[in-house]
């Protein structure tokens, strides 16, 4: 898997991080996949995969922790599941949008990937 930081619109896979659920409004998410993003927050799934057929959508809700470093840690800690879930269904290029008030999220997401990748 390839990283780099690019400023264009994600052609195919797509993770978008989000500081709530009302940051829903602001993504590309239709009604239905909107309500089964708020359902399983609500259920206390942080990381919700959408499968459209020709891409995967990833929603990213960090849950807050009581210190940065331990915030820092779980966004990783993300990261590396991510990455799992990518080998698994071969996604070649993930674009991450960052739409949360955490400015480095992307950054240790992107980081916790690269970790797990290490082989």
């Amino acid at each position: 898997m390839k990283f780099s930081i690019l400023q264009k619109e994600p052609k195919k896979d797509l993770l978008i991080i989000l500081d709530n659920t009302d940051g829903l409004k602001q993504t590309i998410l239709t009604k239905e996949e909107t309500a089964y993003v708020q359902k399983a927050h609500k259920d206390n799934h942080a990381l919700v995969t959408l499968n459209r057929y020709d891409k995967h959508i990833f929603i990213y809700i960090p849950e807050n922790k009581p210190t940065d470093w331990q915030f820092s840690e779980s966004i990783r800690e993300t990261g590396a599941s991510v990455q799992g879930i990518a080998s698994k269904h071969k996604i070649g290029e993930l674009s991450i949008h960052n739409l949360s008030k955490h400015t480095r999220a992307a950054y240790l997401l992107a980081e916790g990937m690269t970790l797990a990748n290490y082989q």
